[in-house]
């Protein structure tokens, strides 16, 4: 760990032990950051089978890709990914932290979030290919050095295509450097 992260490993402690964390729904006392047991049970993911334009889940597997809905009134998006159901328990915490101010909502739907709409390495590194291009009058980028600034990395997807269109481009050497590694 850095010298960061362990002081903010420690006043997290510190604080954990001062006020204990508490589940954003029913404020139970709770281990981590997060929501309780029973909370999380009442939480309905999504999962496939789902209409890919609006991200809706079905009941069952008929076989088809989108909604009623979509087929009969499209959206002007072409693609939706939901990661839990609508019912008591998650308009609770939706509604909590957008009209309430509960802010502590924020990490725990952002993961559930981000669980659903990760994509494998394959998928990642091919969505990657030729999203980067260099402008025509590229000299500035022959033989030089080149530093890439990414916020995550998680499959290395983007720095991978970046880098690989600067080199294609004359530049000389590609630096990486990312904020967090997932």
């Amino acid at each position: 760990m850095t010298d960061m992260t362990s002081w903010q490993h420690i006043i997290r402690t510190i604080g954990n032990v001062m006020i204990p964390p508490q589940c954003p729904s029913c404020h139970q006392v709770v281990s981590s950051d997060g929501i309780c047991g029973e909370c999380w049970s009442r939480l309905k993911a999504i999962t496939t089978p789902a209409c890919v334009q609006c991200g809706r889940g079905f009941d069952f597997d008929a076989g088809v890709s989108r909604c009623g809905q979509c087929l009969t009134q499209p959206p002007d998006f072409d693609r939706g990914i939901a990661a839990i159901r609508y019912n008591a328990m998650s308009k609770r915490l939706i509604l909590g932290l957008k009209y309430a101010g509960r802010h502590d909502m924020t990490p725990i739907l952002g993961r559930m979030m981000a669980n659903q709409g990760y994509k494998t390495r394959q998928q990642r590194q091919h969505n990657m290919r030729g999203a980067f291009r260099l402008h025509a009058d590229n000299a500035c980028v022959k033989g030089a050095t080149i530093l890439i600034i990414d916020d995550v990395l998680t499959t290395g997807a983007s720095l991978s295509s970046a880098a690989r269109c600067l080199k294609e481009g004359g530049a000389q050497k590609k630096l990486l450097f990312w904020l967090w590694r997932e």
